[in-house]
């Protein structure tokens, strides 16, 4: 049988395990309310290219929720602590959500353009060289948008061109990082809208996590 000592009800290992779920639960939930309209597309939209426009405008607001849990996180590493819910309506969204907002219009914006041109060059002869092209462009903008939030929670104060340009040169520097996070970020979006019971209340802020993880190795000193 297994002994712990010194422990209290407050620093339990079990406590500390429940206090972690329900601050998981509660982001979930935050984000959900946030991405209402992401929720009832993934529920009741067909995934059909007619409905691709739909599915990337219902996105919007997802950009928002991802630098709130962002700055949470970031909030929980450095005070120990953190009252999940109200962080995420009143601090995070207050403090952070027009800036993530920003930047997911302009990546929503990015990603309209490049899966309408590649949709459109898909029957022409050239459309091996043009589609896979456009296919870059969503999944750069897609990996530079998420270095962009992390870099905005990490250097609040900072000016939007120098959070470009990190931003930028560890997209590149550290392709690897990047693309283990669209791997996260796309794993994520596909059990949203293929079991959105599921993919909205339990495991969101697993993979925005391990994303702010992987973040946090970028501007390491080795």
């Amino acid at each position: 049988m297994f002994r712990f000592k010194n422990q209290t009800y407050d620093n339990n290992i079990y406590m500390k395990w429940i206090y972690y779920l329900y601050c998981g639960l509660m982001m979930n939930l935050g984000l959900l309310i946030l991405n209402l309209p992401f929720f009832g597309v993934a529920n009741f939209l067909a995934i059909a290219p007619e409905n691709l426009g739909i599915f990337v405008l219902s996105t919007i607001l997802f950009y928002p929720a991802i630098i709130i849990i962002f700055a949470a996180m970031d909030h929980y590493r450095i005070y120990g602590e953190i009252e999940s819910f109200k962080f995420f309506f009143q601090i995070g969204l207050k403090k952070y959500g027009l800036k993530g907002f920003k930047y997911g219009i302009c990546l929503t914006l990015m990603l309209f353009i490049t899966i309408s041109d590649a949709l459109l060059f898909y029957h022409l002869p050239f459309a091996k060289i043009t589609v896979p092209f456009f296919i870059l462009l969503s999944v750069l903008a897609i990996a530079f948008t998420i270095n962009l939030l992390y870099f905005r929670v990490r250097n609040y104060t900072a000016s939007l061109k120098d959070i470009m340009r990190i931003s930028i040169y560890y997209l590149l520097r550290k392709w690897y990082v990047s693309l283990l996070n669209l791997g996260l970020f796309f794993s994520m979006m596909a059990l949203m809208i293929l079991k959105p019971q599921f993919g909205f209340i339990l495991t969101p802020v697993l993979f925005i996590g391990t994303i702010f993880l992987n973040c946090s190795k970028l501007h390491q000193q080795k």
